[in-house]
């Protein structure tokens, strides 16, 4: 650099764009007792908030089906619920492609509770039991039956006896 007598070029600058008032030892002291740190332009960029699509579901309760209006049947493609005021059904009712309207029906069902194993062999003892009482009942239905004709008199019996 001309001016301080030798040509010290400080590091991370251009000769040109120094200060020929700073003295070349105080920039490099000062070059080195400030840690380098990245610039960042912390510019605000703000990013478009997405909500979250809401899902409405629109019915309400009806007596029966025949009191649903078509203008209650939302036209955006999603199902309208209406439940039936005993809950005995609910119908669920959407706009086809055609511009008609579909319905399902769903009724509740009854859940069958599994059988414990207890229960199973409760049912077979029962069974195995009924089924001997009716056999026994049958056969002794049978011998009276039978019995029953020993003991009636025959009237060619009695004729003959009577000549």
């Amino acid at each position: 650099m001309p001016g301080y007598g030798n040509n010290y070029v400080m590091p991370y600058q251009n000769p040109q764009t120094m200060n020929p008032v700073q003295f070349p030892v105080q920039t490099a002291m000062q070059t080195y007792q400030q840690p380098v740190q990245p610039q960042y332009n912390y510019a605000s960029v703000q990013q478009p908030v997405v909500q979250p699509a809401v899902q409405e579901i629109s019915g309400r309760f009806v007596p029966s089906a025949e009191n649903i209006v078509p203008n209650e049947i939302p036209m955006n493609g999603g199902v309208a619920l209406f439940p039936r005021n005993d809950l005995t059904e609910i119908y669920v009712k959407s706009w086809n492609k055609e511009g008609t309207i579909k319905t399902v029906i769903y009724k509740p069902s009854e859940d069958e509770k599994p059988m414990s194993v207890e229960d199973k062999i409760k049912n077979e003892i029962s069974e195995m039991f009924t089924k001997r009482f009716d056999d026994i009942t049958s056969k002794l239905e049978e011998l009276s039956t039978t019995i029953s004709g020993f003991n009636k008199p025959s009237n060619n019996r009695n004729k003959k006896e009577g000549e």
